[in-house]
């Protein structure tokens, strides 16, 4: 409200005064003021990407709201940036983001008139402070990552987070080296810029075994901190005792609690060893054996124990250390051991069977001591015979005499007296019921007699007599017995009409079982059909098989044929027509075509092309009137291009379907038909029904060529608005000045100028320009040079310079090694004063170019760039993280492009800030004139000739792609890395 008051006195006190007076006639009236402002005046976390902006009271000349009438400042610095102006609003974008929690000044000064050029009576001032930023590193960098990074409200609640990498643990947040906090997620309350590290500690690994594995178990692994102590412990199994902890083949400490100060990853080895035991084994009437037979046995082991009784005696039992009769016995060996075999005499029983017959034993006991012998006497019951032993003895010894060592079952073994039967049938068989190779005496045996096909059974002969039929036989002896049978006959009666039948034999009458083959002979005109009364089927001859009285008559039926006609492409009219013609009946056949075809002849059982045909039916008959289709003739003519025929034949049948396909030469269209076809399809199908002749018209093919060509020019020749076919064009292309040709593109590619190009369609080409940018810088004799410095070069780490090196006045070359150089040396000699100069003469010019110069701003980061002379008055470099940290040179794909950066006072990148070349770019024609000193940040990339007057600093880790020149003062290194291109 203040300061409205007083801005309506002002307007008042000009409205009564008039508005000051300037190179225009006083005009009377309110004069401009600033009405708002953005950001307000003391307006505090102002974006670093804010648009400033000035709001008149009414509208301004937009000739005078510039650069000298609008301005921002920091401190004594101004902010360059783009000034417009659009209805009562004055707007300054900067060019680069502001700096994070600074106080910036605008300033609209009197140069501002509105459209009555009437001036800002003062200059309106006004302040604002930015929103602070929060920084974050990793210290060492492989150490882990941090997040929480950005710009924040000062007075807010602000969140970072650290996590680190495998084989590191975090160890605090430290700010300008002082720790502020322990806790990897650290929180704090926003109150300006800071710039927090986070920092880890390096981590080693104790990996634990226990060899062997049973042996025992093992504490202590795990992952601690770098120069800690640790203590591991190995607890050795009940059955193993501790020897020592090994690394390798390297003994490390022989007491199970082992402490030590940890200085790398370490894998230590628990040894353990088992505990050993003596067995003792007696045996007193045999023998134990052990397995493993050894003086001692290491704890746990397993031994078998094996007894063996000597002969006569069996194991009983174990004793001492041991019981039970396990044989054989495992063994645990878990202590001294004192363990017995037991073994006693061994007694057998002897069992003995006699079925119809008995055996007398002599001994004669229950049980018998192992050695003792016994003999055995066997006697078979009447009707019997002893025939042999078996069981636990064999043979036909009789007395046997057996030796008792083990239990024995014995068996006498007496046979019955057997009687053979022989039985002989001729003409016949018999069965035997039942039916064995021998019977025993007394056996009653059923022959029945079976005579064969034609016979009859007649009587028994032999050692039986008689015609019973079964037969009961009683085996008393052995017997042959004959069973007789006699053959029958039988007569054959045979009729036949319309016929005749032939027998084979031809006999009054016929034994039973006799073939008798029957032919039977139709007489002519007459087919043999069937057999009939006591023979059947159609089978002839036949054969009848005489095993009775027969009577038997063969059939015949008068012939009739088919007659079968086929006509393809016509018809044939039988006359008569009927299913069936009796033998020796004449039809008449007259074939007529179908349209388009012709009859030619007859096939199949007819020949000739008699029309009509007669035909006399003494067989069935198939007979084919055949018909040929009228062929024609296919012409086609085809100037400038080709035509094929599918199918491609000389002559067509009629309505055969011809494809007709078109193809034009190169350079030629096919457009249409003509003689005997019409249109302009292609592929044409043309159906043949009469001779044809046909003509395929094409014409010459004419395209556009359109070209396209920005920054430059292209002369077409022959330069025509459509070209023919095959027509063959050259195309040149002139860039305009400070362009170069690049490419073609569209359908032409490559660099290739004058291009020829064929007209073999419409084309659309387009030739492509980059920009050159300025003549590049002569560095003359101080090209060879990686680095060159008027007082000295120093190195801190394992710097590389790969490329020459030339240090004149001044001579001292410090930190090499460790620090590497890969190329030669000129310290203090005339070939380094020489180029020296050549140096400076190279400086002089960079400094002087002036030739189309670019405006340069401050902050590089997040910026493309074309070639060209850029220039600031000011410091310039790169700051930023992530996309707004890299510089990016972008050649156009023209590889000889040239970049010249003009800086008047530093250059300086931040940490793990880059450039980056595309397009072609090439650090060798990349060229930093700077008017101080230049600093390239912690792990930067860096491309580009860094002509300095004062001293060029490699910060730990930067890579320089480039050279590293300086006039007058020091190059300085830091682990870092300088490649000359």
């Amino acid at each position: 409200m203040k300061k409205l008051f007083i801005t309506l006195a002002i307007a008042s006190v000009a409205f009564i005064s008039g508005c000051e007076k300037d190179e225009y006639q006083e005009t009377v009236g309110v004069c401009p003021l600033v009405v708002s402002t953005v950001p307000i005046d003391k307006a505090v976390n102002v974006p670093l990407s804010q648009i400033i902006t000035a709001t008149f009271n009414e509208k301004m000349d937009p000739e005078t709201i510039t650069e000298a009438s609008f301005l921002l400042k920091q401190g004594e610095t101004s902010i360059t940036g783009n000034v417009t102006y659009s209805g009562l609003t004055a707007s300054l974008e900067p060019s680069v983001f502001l700096a994070p929690f600074t106080l910036y000044t605008g300033r609209v000064k009197t140069l501002a008139k509105d459209l009555m050029r009437n001036s800002l009576q003062t200059d309106y001032v006004w302040t604002f402070t930015t929103i602070p930023e929060v920084v974050l590193s990793s210290l060492p960098i492989a150490g882990g990552t941090t997040s929480g990074a950005g710009t924040f409200n000062q007075g807010s609640l602000v969140t970072v987070v650290a996590t680190p990498n495998p084989g590191y643990s975090f160890a605090n947040w430290t700010e300008n080296g002082t720790a502020v906090s322990t806790n990897p997620s650290y929180q704090f309350t926003m109150a300006g810029n800071k710039a927090l590290v986070a920092n880890f500690t390096l981590q080693y690994v104790v990996n634990l075994l226990s060899n062997p594995v049973l042996g025992g178990t093992t504490s202590g692994s795990g992952s601690f901190n770098a120069g800690s102590n640790v203590t591991v412990t190995a607890f050795p199994n009940a059955e193993y005792n501790f020897v020592n902890w090994t690394e390798g083949t390297t003994i490390a400490s022989t007491n199970a609690i082992y402490t030590f100060q940890l200085n790398a990853s370490r894998t230590l080895v628990a040894n353990y060893v088992l505990k050993t035991y003596t067995l003792n084994v007696t045996a007193t009437n045999g023998t134990a054996v052990k397995n493993p037979s050894q003086l001692s046995y290491n704890s746990g082991t397993i031994v078998e124990l094996t007894a063996t009784p000597n002969t006569g005696y069996n194991f009983t039992s174990w004793s001492g250390d041991a019981t039970g009769f396990i044989n054989p016995l495992s063994v645990t060996m878990n202590a001294n051991k004192n363990i017995t075999a037991n073994f006693a005499i061994n007694t057998y029983t002897l069992n003995v069977t006699a079925n119809n017959g008995t055996v007398v034993r002599n001994p004669n006991q229950a049980t018998y001591n192992s050695g003792t012998t016994v003999q055995l006497t066997a006697t078979p019951n009447a009707g019997y015979t002893f025939t042999s032993w078996s069981g636990d003895a064999t043979g036909i010894t009789n007395p046997l005499t057996v030796t008792m060592n083990a239990n024995k079952n014995i068996t006498a073994n007496f046979t019955l007296n057997t009687y053979t039967l022989s039985v002989i049938a001729n003409n016949g068989a018999v069965v035997r019921n039942p039916n064995q190779a021998t019977y025993n005496s007394g056996t009653t045996v059923e022959l029945t007699a079976t005579p064969n096909a034609g016979y009859t059974f007649t009587s028994w002969s032999g050692d039986a007599t008689g015609s019973s039929n079964p037969l009961t036989v009683t085996m008393n002896a052995n017997k042959s017995i004959v069973a007789n049978f006699t053959l029958n006959t039988y007569t054959l009666n045979v009729t036949a009409n319309n016929g005749t039948v032939v027998r084979n034999p031809n006999q009054a009458t016929y034994n039973g079982g006799t073939t008798v083959q029957l032919t039977a002979t139709p007489n002519a005109g007459y087919t043999f059909t069937s057999w009939s009364g006591d023979a059947t089927g159609s089978t002839n001859p036949l054969t009848v098989t005489m095993n009775a009285d027969k009577n038997i008559t063969a059939n015949f039926t008068l012939n009739v044929y088919t007659l079968n006609v086929i006509a393809n492409n016509g018809t044939v009219v039988k006359n008569p027509n009927q299913a069936t013609y009796d033998s020796g009946t004449t039809v008449q056949l007259t074939a007529t075509p179908n349209a388009g075809y012709t009859f030619t002849s007859w096939s199949g059982d007819a020949t000739g092309s008699t029309n009509p045909l007669t035909v006399t039916m003494n067989a069935n008959k198939n007979i084919t009137a055949n018909f040929t289709l009228n062929t024609y003739t296919l012409n086609v003519i085809a100037n400038n291009g080709t035509v094929l025929r599918n199918p491609d034949q000389p002559t067509y049948d009629n309505g055969t379907t011809v494809q007709l396909t078109a193809i034009p030469n190169v350079g030629y269209t096919f457009v249409s038909w003509s003689g005997d076809a019409t249109g302009s399809t292609n592929p044409l199908t043309v159906t043949m029904n009469a001779d044809k002749n046909i003509t395929a018209n094409f014409v010459i093919n004419v395209y556009t060529l359109n070209v396209t060509a920005t920054n430059g020019s292209v002369l077409k020749n022959p330069d025509q608005p459509t070209y023919n076919g095959g027509t063959t064009v050259q195309l040149t292309a002139t860039p305009n000045s400070g362009y170069a040709f690049i490419s073609w593109s569209g359908d032409a590619t490559g660099s290739t100028n004058p291009l020829t190009v064929t007209m073999n369609a419409d084309k659309n080409i387009t030739a492509n320009f980059a920009m050159t940018g300025p003549l590049a810088i002569d560095l003359t004799c101080a090209a060879p040079y990686a680095v060159m410095a008027g007082s000295t070069i120093t190195s801190t780490g394992p710097s590389i310079i790969n490329g020459d090196v030339a240090l004149s006045p001044g001579s001292a070359l410090v930190g090499f090694p460790p620090g590497v150089i890969n190329g030669t040396q000129q310290i203090t000699t005339p070939i380094a004063a020489a180029a020296k100069l050549c140096l400076t003469t190279a400086y002089i010019d960079g400094q002087g170019r002036s030739l189309n110069a670019i405006s340069l701003p401050g902050q590089l980061g997040g910026l493309t760039l074309a070639p060209g002379l850029y220039s600031n008055s000011s410091t310039s470099g790169i700051s930023g993280t992530g996309a707004n940290g890299i510089l990016t040179l972008d050649a156009q794909g023209n590889s000889n492009a040239v970049w010249i950066f003009q800086i008047g006072s530093t250059l300086t990148t931040d940490p793990a800030t880059s450039i980056v070349l595309a397009g072609g770019a090439q650090a060798a024609n990349i060229f930093w004139i700077v008017g101080t000193s230049a600093t390239l940040g912690t792990t930067s990339v860096f491309y580009g000739n860094i002509l300095a007057d004062q001293s060029i600093t490699l910060n730990t880790g930067a890579v320089l792609n480039g050279r590293a020149l300086t006039r007058i003062a020091a190059v300085s290194l830091d682990a870092s890395t300088i490649t000359k291109p």
